[in-house]
């Protein structure tokens, strides 16, 4: 372990990095933190970073980076450090908590936070900042953070470094809110939604009855799981393209979670099936009441009039509705399906924050005459000495069509 002592007394934590397995002595208090992050998250659970930690941990050895204040330990994040190759040399990327994985492998973290105690924001913020400038370093990236006193006091204390944030929505349905006004999910859509829906059971229904269910065991959840894999696996190749179950770490992962979650009720996998054959299954991550909408496995057809992705999900946001469940989250993107299915929205955030110095104004530069070479739309404009860019979301980032498309 190494201790970095703060540059001043009262405006720093003591920043202590462990290496990554020592993540059980860590993970109480990360858990007592993480409690606190605006929206309860299970991409912050302690068996989500643990499990990740076991399948990449050997391979990515993040540090493990705890902040101390007079006599407790106030925040905590993981920093996984990437080299990438660029002319002229190297790039280091440091990624916050489980990111940084290959793209293969990527297991895409939303609903993100730095777990820290209220009031330490900004010293803690400060605290990372002199960290990294103690170490090699060129881009820091914070994929899929929430909102929070933290986000902010960490963008203000590296507000001389050149930042570019991207947002996107994250779509989910208050069930609670329907409860409340006796309301069934289907009467909430709009009329052309539910006509879809209603028209692709009936169309399903005559192949035979159409059933939703769930696995009642671990080991039937893995069934189901696999049944979902195969089905994600299919609809990619059609594009011809491996879709995430192709990647070892990627299986290995959820498998791993699903065996850990299971029992105490914080994965939920639902299967909608029509005379016995699949028509989808959804796995969703349960945590504070909410269920995460993660990832779906979809029988497509040649019959467009045939919609089994709103067919499974409205299955699945109606169950969760009758389990007592706060809210459905359809999860961060842009595609039509989730705005569709719900009408409520937060926004998430992917921001990349750059070193000062040459070395990564000419990266930038190279980016910009990649991108105006490629014909996206640049903001050039924006790009000023430690400007933020606010970008509209684009659909391009953390693989999200691959992990959530339907």
């Amino acid at each position: 372990m190494t201790v970095a002592k703060p540059r001043s007394g009262h405006d720093r934590c003591r920043v202590e990095v462990r290496p990554w397995r020592d993540w059980p002595s860590v993970a109480p208090h990360w858990a007592e933190l993480a409690a606190g992050a605006p929206v309860p998250s299970p991409f912050l659970a302690p068996d989500w970073v643990g499990t990740w930690l076991d399948v990449y941990g050997p391979s990515l050895a993040p540090d493990l980076v705890v902040f101390r204040g007079e006599d407790e330990i106030v925040a905590s994040c993981l920093l996984v450090t990437r080299r990438r190759r660029w002319p002229l040399g190297w790039l280091h990327q440091v990624h916050v908590n489980t990111a940084g994985e290959d793209p293969q492998d990527e297991v895409c973290v939303e609903y993100n936070d730095l777990p820290c105690r209220v009031g330490w924001e900004a010293r803690v913020a400060a605290s990372l900042r002199d960290h990294l400038h103690q170490r090699r370093w060129d881009d820091l990236r914070l994929d899929g953070f929430q909102p929070s006193p933290v986000l902010e006091a960490v963008r203000s204390a590296f507000d001389g470094c050149r930042q570019e944030w991207r947002h996107e929505p994250t779509h989910f349905v208050s069930l609670e809110a329907l409860r409340g006004q006796g309301m069934d999910y289907a009467a909430s859509l709009s009329p052309e939604t539910r006509h879809q829906i209603r028209r692709s059971r009936r169309l399903f229904e005559e192949r035979g009855p159409l059933e939703v269910n769930e696995p009642r065991t671990a080991e039937s959840a893995l069934v189901a799981l696999d049944r979902l894999a195969e089905l994600h696996r299919e609809r990619w190749a059609r594009q011809s393209q491996p879709g995430v179950f192709a990647s070892a770490s990627f299986r290995r992962f959820h498998r791993e979670l699903v065996t850990r979650l299971f029992g105490r009720q914080e994965i939920q996998l639902i299967e909608v099936t029509a005379g016995g054959a699949p028509v989808g299954l959804t796995y969703s991550l349960l945590a504070g009441g909410r269920a995460f909408f993660y990832q779906s496995g979809l029988r497509f057809e040649d019959d467009n009039r045939l919609k089994p992705g709103l067919v499974t999900l409205a299955a699945a946001i109606e169950r969760s509705k009758e389990a007592g469940l706060k809210e459905f989250d359809l999860m961060a993107g842009t595609d039509r399906y989730k705005a569709s299915l719900a009408k409520e929205r937060r926004v998430l955030a992917w921001g990349r924050i750059s070193r000062p110095g040459s070395k990564m104004r000419f990266v930038h530069l190279l980016r910009h005459i990649r991108r105006a070479l490629s014909g996206r739309q640049t903001h050039a404009a924006a790009w000023e000495s430690g400007g933020r860019v606010n970008s509209a979301p684009t659909g391009e980032g953390p693989s999200l069509p691959d992990r959530r498309s339907s």
